[in-house]
């Protein structure tokens, strides 16, 4: 372990239930390991994570820790990315889905501390999304990072329509709440392409595209998406009301790549570049934020691109 980093702290203020207890318990910590310092930065409604991240970075601080949700993680990382820096993760929100994947613990915030601050630094991939309405619009957007899943359709539908007080009360079952009333509705047809080569046409009610898999509950969305496999794994799944999806939910949950007929249709690609594109516009969604809609995704995955402290 390197005693000699700088670290700095980009924490969302609402999340600690006590913000000055969290604060002095990690002075005392860096202070026991002879660490100088923490710098605090304080994360806004205008700016989650981003702006304070580049601001630890240009100050020279090693290890940057997010403390907060999925959101605070993704700021924060989008900027840790492709430096020298050690992200560390201190979950506080409510799927904390990377560290989920990781095996970071997350009911037991001051363990979580400890390996932020002192954890070892391994190698994550990175995902790169860009999108827009047409493909031109999507080439020269900026590639924004996600680094558990994207994509479009029922997904990010039931993102945008995820009531944020009952979330509050009873975490990630909110999203379930949603989905089942976003159960209805028609397939699109959408043209994927993978890697550059494979061209092909789908119904799809969702594109899902992740850098890992594992969900609240135990689920393993996508067993074959993995933290360092150099690889996305795609799923594209339609269906017709609550019998399809429950077959979907069968196919997903045994890691089946069966096709189900009639009611639902799921398939698992794998690839490390992968282009989707509609008729309709979707609403899109990367790592649970909702970010607009699109007719057109461009995924990409950058092996190793961050550096996370792991137990």
């Amino acid at each position: 372990m390197e005693f000699t980093q700088r670290v700095a702290v980009v924490l969302n203020p609402v999340k600690p239930s006590d913000p000055k207890a969290f604060r002095d318990r990690v002075r005392e910590l860096c202070a026991e390991a002879e660490i100088a310092e923490p710098k605090f930065f304080e994360t806004t409604v205008s700016d989650p994570g981003a702006g304070q991240a580049r601001q630890a970075l240009a100050e020279g601080f090693t290890r940057v820790l997010a403390v907060g949700g999925d959101g605070t993680v993704r700021a924060v990382a989008g900027e840790v990315a492709r430096s020298a820096a050690t992200l560390g993760i201190v979950p506080l929100g409510t799927g904390n889905l990377l560290a989920r994947n990781l095996g970071l613990p997350i009911d037991d915030i001051l363990a979580a501390l400890r390996i932020a601050l002192f954890g070892q630094p391994g190698r994550v991939d990175a995902g790169w999304l860009r999108h827009g309405l047409s493909a031109l619009e999507t080439h020269r957007s900026q590639p924004e990072l996600f680094l558990v899943m994207a994509g479009f359709g029922f997904d990010a539908a039931i993102m945008e329509s995820t009531d944020s007080g009952l979330k509050k009360r009873v975490g990630w079952l909110a999203y379930v709440v949603a989905g089942v009333r976003k159960v209805t509705g028609r397939s699109h047809r959408v043209l994927l392409r993978l890697d550059d080569k494979q061209r092909f046409t789908r119904q799809a009610r969702t594109v899902l595209i992740g850098n890992v898999g594992k969900l609240p509950a135990g689920i393993n969305l996508l067993p074959e998406a993995k933290p360092d496999s150099g690889s996305l794994q795609i799923l594209v799944a339609a269906w017709r009301g609550f019998a399809g999806l429950s077959e979907v939910a069968s196919n997903v949950l045994t890691a089946s790549k069966k096709r189900f007929h009639r009611a639902s249709k799921t398939d698992f690609y794998t690839a490390r570049r992968i282009e989707v594109v509609t008729a309709s516009p979707l609403p899109v969604q990367i790592d649970g934020d909702t970010a607009g809609s699109a007719r057109c995704l461009i995924a990409e995955v950058e092996a190793g691109a961050l550096l996370v402290a792991q137990p």
